[in-house]
């Protein structure tokens, strides 16, 4: 489930912003560890992601817990309400920003 919707937030990510060399990081990595630096998208090390796996996961019991792909698509919807918020906030500082920019974002 974690694997997979890190690969959901990096698909959406990748596919919406251009971030040509943006990696998806999933194994264990130490910067001590490595001669070189590794740059990429390190969702593990994201306390919003973590934190948010953990309450997701503890919304449901052993029995009730939903399908892989249904878990995983909960966790970006939920993720990505965590950035947009964030997004905004920082955007809220900016010269020019005006609020109703981001009304209705879901009219086509």
């Amino acid at each position: 489930m974690d694997q997979l919707a890190q690969e959901k937030i990096y698909q959406l990510l990748t596919s919406n912003i251009p971030l040509p060399n943006l990696k998806l990081i999933t194994e264990a990595y130490h910067f001590e560890d490595r001669q070189q630096k590794l740059s990429g998208l390190f969702l593990t090390k994201d306390v919003d992601y973590r934190t948010l796996l953990a309450d997701i996961g503890n919304q449901y019991s052993d029995t009730n817990l939903p399908e892989a792909e249904q878990l995983a698509e909960e966790i970006t919807v939920n993720y990505f309400y965590l950035v947009f918020k964030a997004l905004l906030s920082d955007l809220s500082d900016c010269c020019g920003y005006d609020p109703s920019y981001f009304n209705n974002l879901n009219d086509a």
